[in-house]
């Protein structure tokens, strides 16, 4: 009966968000992420792959990968390799960005390609981290924040960069 409902809850996942189906449609990326969390969570602990979906689950993962990645960012100095609501902006947002990168960090477990964006997310990070080594909403005009800079530092280990590295031990700071 949890199977069952565990299931019906990764079906409406995969229809509720036209993303996983469609990968040049925008994506929500706070709820696509966390989905790619829980998606690639799902297959990694066993759970089948056909759920009576239009895509299967791993196609739907594959799908909303390349969607995050086609919307990553792409301007300097504010937001190369960082993500927004929708769409890439001028100035990145760290807040969606985490969520972002988690689900590609989690997807590489199910489906290979996720962690391909990570070297321009080191990028935004830098951009965003201030001479003090905190982290903010907005790398632009704004003061780092403990919330962020807690964001920021999730998002260097999830993109590999060690404990050692001066960046992360900034942020720790």
């Amino acid at each position: 009966e949890d199977q069952e409902m565990v299931r019906a809850l990764v079906k409406g996942q995969l229809e509720y968000y036209g993303v996983h189906s469609d990968p040049s449609q925008a994506s929500y990326h706070y709820s696509t992420g966390d989905g790619l969390m829980g998606l690639s969570l799902y297959l990694e602990t066993g759970g089948p792959n056909e759920v009576g979906s239009d895509v299967t689950v791993d196609v739907g993962i594959a799908n909303t990968i390349q969607s995050i990645q086609a919307n990553q960012g792409t301007s300097l100095p504010n937001n190369n390799g960082g993500w927004n609501y929708y769409s890439p902006g001028t100035n990145g947002d760290l807040s969606v960005t985490q969520f972002a990168a988690a689900g590609l960090a989690a997807s590489e477990n199910v489906v290979a390609g996720g962690v391909e964006s990570m070297p321009r997310l080191i990028e935004f990070l830098v951009s965003d981290q201030s001479s003090n080594g905190g982290l903010s909403y907005r790398p632009a005009g704004r003061s780092p924040t403990p919330q962020m800079s807690a964001s920021g530092l999730w998002c260097y280990r999830l993109a590999q960069v060690p404990v050692e590295d001066d960046r992360v031990q900034q942020a720790l700071g």
